[in-house]
C-alpha cells in the first residue's frame, strides 16, 4: 500500500469523503484524553492491555491526523508529558534526595556501599547512580557531596589541592588545617620524590621541621656504615639488627629529610617498597 500524501489534493478528497466524521474521531480520542487527565503522563506500551490501547491511539493519530486541529494540540500536549519510566525515576530521584538529607543530618556522612546495613548499602548504590544529576541544580545536594564525598584523589588533582592553598596561604598545611593537611601528608610520604612535589616543599619549606631527638647522630652511624661496607644495615646480620632497626623507622617516619633522602636514592636495591 502507498503511504498516504496529504498534500496530494486526490488523497485530501478521498479523506474528506472517506475519513471518520468529527464526532468519530472525538471518540475515538476520548479514552486517551480521559487517561492523560488523570495520571499526567504517556500510557506505557509495556504495562496493561489497555494502555497498549491508548498507545496504539497515539500511533495512529500520529501518522494518519498530525495536522487535524483537534490532534495537533492533544499531540504537542502528550509530548510534553513524562513518560511512565520518566516519572518513576523522577519519584525515585526525589526518595533518594530526601534520604540523603536525613541520612547526613544523622551520621554526618555519606552512606556505604560496603560495612552497613542493607538499608544503608540501597542507599549508597541509589545515590552513586544518581549523584551527578541531582547534584547538577541542585545547591543543597552540591553542599552535601563537597562537604562528605571522600573518592580518593588521584595524584595530579591531589598535587594541584595543595598547590593551590600553598599559593593562597603562604605556607603548606598544618595538621590543624584539616584536610587540605590529609593531601599534604599523602604528598610528603608517598610522592618525595616526584620532580614537581619537590620543588613544592623546597619553595614552602617542608614539614615537620628537623625532628627534636638526636637523628643526625644516628644518621652519622648510618651513613659511616654505608661508608665503610658500601651498603646499608641488615636484619639479615644479627650484629647489625639494631643499626638496622634504626634506619627503617628513620626511613619511616622522617622520608623527607635531605641525608634520609640521598641515602634511599643512593642504595634503591635495599629501598625497594
Amino acid at each position: 500500500m502507498l503511504a498516504r500524501d496529504m498534500n496530494d489534493p486526490r488523497v485530501k478528497e478521498m479523506a474528506e469523503k472517506y475519513g471518520p466524521k468529527e464526532k468519530d474521531l472525538k471518540e475515538y480520542m476520548a479514552p486517551l484524553i480521559d487517561f492523560l487527565r488523570e495520571n499526567h503522563r504517556r500510557p506505557s506500551t509495556t504495562t496493561t492491555e489497555y494502555e497498549k490501547h491508548l498507545y496504539s491511539i497515539i500511533a495512529n493519530l500520529r501518522k494518519n491526523y498530525p495536522d487535524h486541529p483537534d490532534v495537533k494540540p492533544l499531540l504537542a500536549e502528550i509530548d510534553a508529558l513524562p513518560s511512565p519510566g520518566e516519572q518513576k525515576q523522577t519519584r525515585n530521584d526525589e526518595w533518594v534526595r530526601r534520604e540523603i538529607v536525613r541520612f547526613t543530618d544523622l551520621y554526618h556522612r555519606l552512606p556505604k556501599t560496603k560495612g552497613g546495613d542493607k538499608a544503608e548499602t540501597t542507599l549508597a548504590r541509589l545515590w552513586a547512580s544518581r549523584r551527578d544529576r541531582l547534584c547538577q541544580d541542585d545547591p543543597q545536594m552540591q553542599a552535601i557531596l563537597d562537604q562528605y564525598d571522600r573518592r580518593p584523589m588521584k595524584f595530579k588533582e591531589r598535587y594541584a589541592l595543595v598547590r593551590d592553598w600553598a599559593a593562597v596561604q603562604g605556607r603548606l598545611p598544618s595538621k590543624t588545617d584539616g584536610d587540605i593537611f590529609q593531601a599534604y601528608d599523602t604528598l610528603r610520604r608517598s610522592y618525595y620524590n616526584v620532580p614537581e612535589v619537590k620543588d613544592l616543599l623546597n619553595k614552602y619549606g617542608r614539614r615537620p621541621a628537623k625532628p627534636k631527638t638526636d637523628i643526625d647522630a644516628r644518621l652519622d652511624q648510618i651513613e659511616a656504615f654505608a661508608n665503610e661496607h658500601g651498603r646499608l644495615p641488615s636484619t639479615a646480620h644479627s650484629d647489625e639488627l639494631q643499626l638496622a632497626r634504626r634506619w627503617h623507622n628513620i626511613k619511616r617516619r622522617y622520608g623527607l629529610l635531605d641525608r634520609v633522602v640521598a641515602l634511599v636514592e643512593r642504595f634503591p636495591i635495599q629501598n625497594k617498597k
